[in-house]
């Protein structure tokens, strides 16, 4: 029937009944065990009994390799929890629910009921904080934690943790199986289903108000009551009624903290007494407990409650109270035995006070997470855990014996962290690293990790004493288990890939069976052209749909059974077979359906898995093993079968008599394999076969009404495979009902490849896309005489921008779509569950996916110039930037670059591993492999003519966009060589696309136009930019960085050419001038949603949006935080003035010198900014948070990851 795991168990130890106990009582002392008190001789027979049934247990295991059968062994405490009398508590007249019977109060004996937990709801501070600090902080003036390296290690971006990744209460989550708990505050149209945090990084449990009468001051107001009040008012709105409230609290984890540690640190930090901090313990305490009381009477049921830290070895204390007394440090760990006696008190009394909750609650489970222990002995036996054997430094610091600076904190400028944060224990002085947090959590789900052979310690990292660790353990098992039944697909991370089918999955199989003097057409080119450069028996010019699964499970590519010779197949095995059947020949010969292709059916195929696995994996269970953990491709198979009977003319009457069969064939192959393991099966449909170039010529008509009017496929050969998909589709449910734990998904092969029909367009196709790409002759460039790889027989230019490739299948550019079709949905059905598997698989499904860019290509205006004006200009009349102290910081020499040094780009190559992007105009013999630049200083998006009607004359560069995208398509052979090169070339690329747009309203600005007139312009150059965008995706672009606006009301130009006596117009903060700094956010907002429209449009692409504005405002706003001189609206070289800019006397002039040190100023040149400046915007897009979305570096390396500037 099925049955895969059996739990069987033994007989109770009978003798430790009370039934036996009081039933066969005896003043004999020496029938009771000494020890347990037990009647020796009845559990004598339970365990003879316990023996005959392990010995039959052991003879079917041997039976039935495949099957786990376990034996389980229990026993019962001595005394009855229901009953009466007696020194068992039991009488046999008066049994459990009879009258005047009680019992106890506690039955699980203090053990913590199972609760499969729906929701986390947490309170606490940075410990616990995912975002609300940064959430409730002004844009302006963000905590450290919004910027880089927070948030490197896992997430690549910050999040607001206090920490270089994931917390324990992410951890938490992860165990659950719960997504990631999202930030309450700040959260806008926030999903709080399954989860919410009101934890804020320096929240206290105490009010404010109560310690700054103490002499205390805190960081920030929102307290515990503050979180608590928040998370009531927020109720409506998260759960609706109070009914349904009550039911969310008391299903849901809530973790009450960390909270209370900023009681104690602020007044540390203060240097208070030890003996007045210890005052406000009873405080804390009674609020944390007040807390837990009022949330059990709003339902809650189950808390977790974290005690403190061991505060003497952290960072910031160590360096606080730094001392020369050896006496004061703990010789084992070096940490400050004074302040960690301090945790140990504060935890001691809340320990006490938990105990007298639960007795006044004992329906209620209050779990004490020892934080103390859990991170103590992390510093104790630090290479135990993996870490280095001095873990007391900061990871992510500066200075001092533990690397740790007050003034220059982590996620300060020129404050770096270490290389390798998982050998770290602390992150940034006040904080633990990710991998310190997840042995924490490790401890509190699981309990201590033993070295194999030790005894187990004393440590008890869950409280009290009944193994709560364990208990929490339990009840957060059934949630998993809970949660992988009730998925649709079960999550598997596959190990291998396991193929049957025909040409369309064929890898190399019927190469390999061929005669070598009579090879197939895929033996010859242009077969294998695009990707492999040769032909490799794919019938394609590239990879398959198994191909493009391989790579995204990151497996190679699967070989081919057939003709191998010491291949390696414990990755993949692929039996599919050009021409393959489902059904057998012999089947099909009875039936007048002749193939003389092969006779390599899926039978045969079977066969031929099952002979070879002896070979492929060794013993039964490690085939079983294999088998049970690999993605097995059933197909497509049966397309011959149909094939093969409408290429003779059969009746469609007649074809579709054999789709019972064909689906019988598959059906029967997928409970073999269920029976030999198979967990997870990927079940492929028919293609629509009237859009087919083979039969489009063979079946073509004058009659119209025979053709779809959108497609221009023929109808009725698509009415059969929607039929034939249906009745598959009907039979692999029948499957998975009677399989209900093996994963069967249909690919919807259909619909996947239909839409590229019905769009061709939109997936960068031609518009007319029935026609082959390599073949001869007629409407649809097929012959079925002279086919593809046959001598005379060409192929198109670009097979990319087709659909077809040999009139029977296709081209990689659409298996390319139909496997990412069936990888990211929606037609696998059910879809696939990656949720398991590693972040770098994982991440192709992100917002914006990661993917490791081969090139850079670049166009703009001087902001992105790398010397392209200098190369476009009259040697005799050199534009000013061609000379010093142009680029004078970084390269010592001027270079074409508007700037002292590096510009944005330039450290976004560095950042890439990619070398400094070369300019396109004047380069000879340059080298465009990793990028190519056609940014020009002074261009505009729109073009010069159609500024020129409009009264806008400039006397500087032509180059508009349009002009350098021209230049970049002319450019492509040279650069790339042939139409399938170029293409993948700029699918690799990162392409910047600007910033331009700026120089259509200088210019406008320049010539006194008027804001509204500008204003006029901004739709024309969004439109521009957006065509841009469009033509490029559909020459391959996959990801582009779009840049908005500056802050131009800063800009030194607009500062002295607008300069006012009226004070209003000038932001208080910065100087700028606010009207034309609204004009730039107009811009930007505009942009962002053009840029929207645009990513809805084309979902497989990424479009990120680089807020230039904001990340140039902030230097602005906080200068001598990012390292600049207090008043930063001067330019650096310039010519007098209030913001050292003339008009007329530029930069690089003989009469105009350049400050003593650029690094301090923001503004280079009065319309340029300084290297340094560039390199913090740099920074800001590349590391969070100034593009939109993010960037995800997951599958970058870890050198490209961990990237420095060489002078940061």
């Amino acid at each position: 029937m099925g049955g895969r795991t059996f739990l069987v168990p033994g007989n109770f130890p009978v003798g430790c009944s009370a039934t036996y106990l009081t039933l066969n009582r005896t003043s004999n002392k020496e029938e009771y065990d000494p020890l347990t008190g037990c009647l020796t001789w009845l559990n004598d027979f339970s365990e003879y009994y316990n023996e005959q049934l392990q010995a039959e247990l052991n003879r079917l295991r041997k039976l039935y390799p495949h099957v786990k059968i376990i034996y389980g062994f229990m026993d019962r405490p001595l005394s009855a929890c229901c009953g009466l009398g007696g020194p068992y508590n039991f009488t046999l007249s008066k049994k459990c629910g009879s009258a005047e019977v009680t019992y106890c109060s506690d039955p699980s004996n203090s053990e913590t009921p199972c609760r499969n937990f729906k929701s986390i709801i947490s309170f606490g501070d940075s410990i616990a904080d995912t975002g609300n600090l940064v959430g409730l902080s002004n844009r302006n003036n963000l905590p450290v934690t919004a910027f880089s390296p927070y948030g490197e290690t896992f997430f690549h971006h910050p999040t607001g943790r206090s920490c270089d990744g994931r917390i324990i209460m992410d951890f938490i989550a992860e165990f659950v199986g719960l997504p990631y708990v999202p930030p309450y505050f700040g959260s806008k149209n926030g999903n709080f289903d399954k989860g919410v945090n009101f934890a804020v990084a320096g929240a206290t449990a105490l009010e404010s108000s109560f310690l700054m009468k103490r002499g205390i001051h805190p960081h920030t107001n929102v307290s515990l009551g503050v979180q608590l009040k928040s998370f009531k008012k927020s109720l409506p709105n998260i759960c609706g009624s109070p009914s349904d409230c009550r039911d969310m609290i008391g299903n849901a984890l809530i973790l009450m903290g960390e909270i209370g540690g900023n009681d104690y640190n602020f007044p540390f930090f203060e240097r208070k007494p030890i003996k007045e901090v210890k005052e406000l313990v009873p405080f804390v305490i009674a609020t944390i407990s007040s807390s837990i009381t009022e949330l059990i009477g709003m339902g809650a049921k189950t808390f977790l409650v974290p005690g403190e830290f061991p505060i003497g070895c952290s960072v910031v204390y160590l360096t606080l109270y730094q001392t020369s007394n050896k006496e004061e440090y703990d010789p084992l760990t070096g940490c400050l035995k004074w302040l960690n006696k301090f945790g140990e008190y504060h935890s001691q009394q809340l320990k006490t006070e938990l105990d007298r909750l639960r007795k006044l609650n004992p329906h209620v489970n209050i779990i004490y997470a020892d934080y103390y222990n859990a991170l103590l002995r992390l510093f104790k036996e630090p290479a135990k855990f993996g870490f280095m054997d001095r873990p007391l430094h900061a990871c992510c610091g500066i200075g001092g014996p533990y690397n740790f600076n007050f003034t220059r904190k982590c996620g300060s400028v020129g404050v770096e962290s270490c290389k390798d944060p998982s050998k770290y224990v602390g992150w940034d002085g006040v904080h633990m690293t990710e991998a310190a947090y997840k042995w924490i959590a490790d401890g509190i789900l699981k309990g201590p990790i033993e070295r194999e052979g030790e005894q187990p310690s004393s440590l008890s990292i869950a409280s009290p004493d009944s193994l709560l660790a364990m208990k929490l353990v339990s009840f957060l098992l059934s949630t998993l288990l809970v949660t992988s039944v009730n998925s649709q697909t079960q999550c598997r991370n596959f190990k291998s890939i396991i193929s049957f089918g025909d040409s369309i999955a064929d890898t190399g199989n019927l190469l390999d069976l061929s005669d070598p003097n009579d090879l197939p057409a895929s033996a010859f080119p242009p077969y294998g052209e695009t990707f492999f450069h040769h032909p490799t028996g794919r019938y394609s010019d590239g990879r398959l749909i198994i191909d493009f699964i391989a790579e995204f499970l990151g497996f190679p590519l699967v070989p081919p059974f057939y003709g191998s010779q010491n291949a390696n197949f414990e990755k993949g095995v692929n039996f599919a077979v050009a021409g393959a059947t489902a059904l057998d020949t012999s089947f099909l010969e009875e039936r007048g359906i002749h193939s003389d292709i092969t006779n390599v059916s899926l039978s045969v195929q079977l066969r031929s898995f099952t002979e070879s696995l002896p070979n492929l994996c060794g013993s039964p269970s490690d085939c079983r093993d294999m088998i049970e953990n690999a993605l097995i491709l059933m197909g497509e198979i049966g397309g011959n079968d149909f094939n093969f009977a409408l290429f003779q003319r059969k009746a469609i009457e007649e074809v579709e008599e054999l789709v019972p069969f064909v689906v019988t064939a598959i059906s029967l192959a997928i409970t073999e394999l269920v029976c030999m393991g198979g967990r997870t099966f990927l079940v492929p449909g028919n293609f629509p076969l009237g859009c087919s170039a083979s039969y489009l010529t063979l079946y073509q008509t004058s009659n119209k009404e025979e053709y779809d009017p959108l497609t221009g496929c023929l109808t009725w050969l698509n009415d059969f495979s929607e039929y034939y998909n249906e009745q598959l589709q009907k039979e692999l449910n029948r499957l998975k009902e009677l399989y209900p734990h093996v994963n069967i998904i249909y690919a919807d092969y259909y619909n996947a490849l239909l839409r590229l029909f019905q769009e061709p367009v939109k997936f960068g196709f031609i518009k007319r896309p029935l026609p082959a790409c390599c073949g001869l002759g007629g409407s649809y460039n097929f012959n079925f005489s002279r086919r593809c790889g046959s001598v005379g027989v060409e192929y198109c230019n670009d097979p990319s921008k087709y659909v077809n490739w040999d009139g029977i299948h296709m081209t990689e550019a659409a298996y390319r779509w139909i496997s990412e079709g069936l990888l990211k949905g929606p037609y696998a059905i059910p879809p696939f569950n990656w949720s398991c598997l590693s972040s770098e698989i994982m991440n192709k499904n992100s917002e914006t996916q990661c993917r490791e860019f081969k090139s850079i290509i670049s166009f703009g205006d001087s902001i992105a110039d790398t010397g392209n004006l200098l190369g476009l200009s009259d040697p005799n009349d050199l534009p000013h930037m061609a000379f010093p102290p142009y680029g004078e910081t970084f390269f010592h020499h001027p270079t074409g670059r508007f700037s002292n040094g590096r510009l944005i780009i330039d450290f976004i190559a560095e950042f890439l591993g990619l070398p400094l992007v070369p300019p396109f105009y004047g380069s000879q013999n340059a080298n465009f492999e990793k990028g190519v630049n056609f940014a020009v200083g002074g261009a505009t998006a729109l073009e010069r003519s159609f500024l020129e009607e409009k009264g806008i004359h400039f006397p500087y560069t032509n180059v508009s966009l349009g002009v350098q995208l021209n230049s970049f398509k002319e450019s492509l052979p040279s650069i790339c060589g042939s139409p399938s090169d170029c293409r993948d070339m700029i699918e690799n690329a990162l392409i910047l696309l600007g910033e331009i747009g700026g120089n259509d309203y200088n210019y406008a600005f320049f010539v006194d136009k008027s804001i509204e007139e500008i204003k006029e312009l901004t739709p024309l150059v969004i439109t521009t930019i957006s065509s841009a965008i469009t033509e490029l995706i559909g020459m391959g672009g996959r990801t582009f960085l779009v840049p908005g606006e500056f802050p131009v009301g800063c800009s030194v130009f607009y500062l002295t050419s607008h300069q006012t006596s009226n004070k209003e117009d000038y932001d208080p903060l910065t100087g700028c001038l606010t009207w034309m700094n609204k004009f730039g956010e107009n811009h930007g907002e505009q942009l962002r949603a053009e840029l929207n429209r645009l990513q809805k449009l084309y979902p497989h692409v990424n479009i990120i949006y680089a807020d230039y504005y904001n990340a140039l405002l902030r230097l602005y706003q906080e200068p001598s935080k990012f390292g600049f001189m207090d008043r930063p609206l001067s330019a650096c070289c310039g010519g007098g003035g209030p913001y050292n800019y003339t008009v007329g006397r530029k930069c690089g002039t003989d009469i105009v010198e350049s400050c003593e040190d650029p690094s301090k100023y923001i503004a280079w040149d009065g319309v340029h900014m300084t290297e340094a400046a560039y390199r913090l915007m740099a920074e800001g897009i590349l590391k969070g948070p100034y593009a939109i979305p993010p960037f995800d570096w997951s599958c970058l390396s870890s050198g490209i990851k961990n990237s420095r500037s060489s002078d940061a």
